[in-house]
């Protein structure tokens, strides 16, 4: 539809996969005395809005701007997920809780792999978008509410944040 050249997909892949890699620095440092849950429902609420945006998209440029959106909100997972369950599961029970965490994440991308094209093929390649939309609110409101009492002890660290040498970094 775009009629990208392979240029073009080198750019949003290697530029997309540059971005997350800052994103997950900065965001994971942020973690440390910031409230994750917050960053955390704040990625998932961005992702979904820029996969919604995306069914705009009309020529290289806006994909590319877009594309790097949807990287930068998916830069949020890795180290607000990890830094939770490390703090709320402790030795014995982390190794399963990171297991839970992974496989769930893996599950949803073999859903997504599975069921997007046919969606797409069926009825228009905008309406996947618009279906992970949806769902990507009804992880947020849901993640709200399951964790809406849980103590400030597991949501911000009581790491004290000094200045790192790029070394340490």
């Amino acid at each position: 539809m775009f009629q990208l050249t392979y240029t073009q997909i080198g750019l949003i892949t290697g530029g997309g996969l540059t971005i997350t890699l800052f994103t997950e620095l900065t965001i994971g440092r942020a973690f440390d005395t910031k409230n994750s849950r917050t960053l955390l429902l704040s990625g998932i609420f961005l992702l979904s809005i820029s996969i919604f945006i995306l069914s705009f998209s009309q020529g290289f440029l806006m994909l590319l701007i877009i594309m790097f959106l949807i990287k930068f909100s998916s830069g949020f997972f890795h180290p607000a997920g990890i830094g939770l369950i490390s703090r709320v599961f402790k030795k014995e029970r982390i190794n399963r809780a990171m297991g839970i965490q992974s496989a769930s994440g893996n599950f949803g991308s073999f859903i997504a792999i599975l069921t997007t094209l046919a969606i797409a093929v069926t009825f228009e390649w905008t309406t996947p978008l618009y279906l992970w939309t949806i769902i990507g609110m009804i992880c947020v409101t849901i993640g709200f509410m399951l964790t809406k009492h849980t103590p400030k002890k597991y949501l911000i660290s009581n790491i004290i944040q000094q200045k790192q040498t790029a070394k340490e970094a």
